[in-house]
């Protein structure tokens, strides 16, 4: 349905953790900036800016709209979209940010949130190509109310916000999601393994023992062998093996949905390493993958 590219979302919460010179240097030494490197790819990268309002929430901190706004313009890299600065709970403020933002002549990506009126996605939809859905990711009956969006949404492009399900993704076919999954590895020792439309888990706590039949031919093919996994250090730190073999089934598995689906994953990375092992999983897809 639709030739796949390399989708990246990156959060102004993590502003700080980018070293934008590192990331070009590291992924190429023939370009100094990830901006030439990015020319380089040839149009093949889409770059998606969060606000990060939902970490900012979290951690009971606030953004300033223009500090957000200042940021962006001052990107190395022109960013595909970039949302506007969403408050959590809080319509009202959300749409004097998105105001500020429109007024000062930028694109923002409007947010749908959570008790805002169904007719604002009309509304927000006459602005922009694409509208995000804010759901609460994990709240009460953020499926429920996810449901409810879609059967509101008239066929408007939307955006879901930190939500990926498989099952969901195939049957709705959002315009494009989020998720920071792809690094479940590193964070909770478990290895996913993408394989014609589910994914597959390798925990840490059971690598004492053998790997199923099905498991062990997917390591494989994502070229490694399942031996490997047995050893502690495989699993260790953020370049590890199993990490390795997370993101290259993550990224097999963005390109898949947007063939199949037309549906853009975007994958986050809150570090310059991270987007690093994001491109380089990106380039071992464009030479080893297969249908899988």
């Amino acid at each position: 349905m639709s030739n796949p590219k390399l989708n990246i979302l990156i959060s102004y919460a993590f502003k700080d953790t980018f070293d934008w010179n590192k990331v070009g240097e590291s992924v190429t030494r023939r370009h100094p900036t990830v901006a030439e490197h990015i020319n380089d790819l040839n149009g093949d990268i889409r770059l998606l800016i969060d606000s990060g309002a939902f970490t900012a929430w979290k951690q009971n901190k606030e953004i300033q709209v223009e500090d957000y706004a200042n940021w962006i313009n001052n990107l190395p890299i022109n960013p595909w979209r970039y949302f506007a600065l969403d408050v959590i709970g809080n319509a009202l403020k959300t749409q004097k940010n998105f105001d500020w933002m429109y007024a000062q002549n930028m694109k923002p990506t409007p947010v749908f949130q959570r008790g805002e009126d169904w007719s604002r996605l009309k509304e927000y939809h006459q602005t922009s190509d694409l509208v995000g859905i804010g759901v609460g990711v994990k709240s009460k009956a953020y499926k429920n109310y996810l449901r409810e969006v879609m059967n509101h949404t008239d066929e408007i492009p939307v955006h879901w916000l930190g939500v990926t399900m498989p099952p969901w993704i195939a049957y709705y076919k959002p315009f494009s999601v989020d998720s920071s999954s792809w690094c479940a590895a590193r964070q909770y020792g478990k290895i996913q393994l993408y394989n014609r439309g589910r994914f597959y888990e390798y925990i840490r706590t059971n690598a004492d023992k053998p790997p199923s039949k099905k498991v062990r031919s997917l390591f494989r093919y994502y070229g490694l062998d399942p031996k490997v996994f047995s050893k502690e250090e495989s699993w260790r730190g953020g370049s590890s093996l199993a990490h390795l073999v997370t993101v290259r089934s993550w990224m097999t598995y963005a390109r898949d949905v947007e063939r199949r689906f037309g549906t853009k994953l975007f994958l986050g990375a809150i570090t310059s390493d991270l987007m690093e092992q994001l491109v380089n999983a990106w380039k071992w897809c464009e030479e080893n993958e297969a249908t899988v």
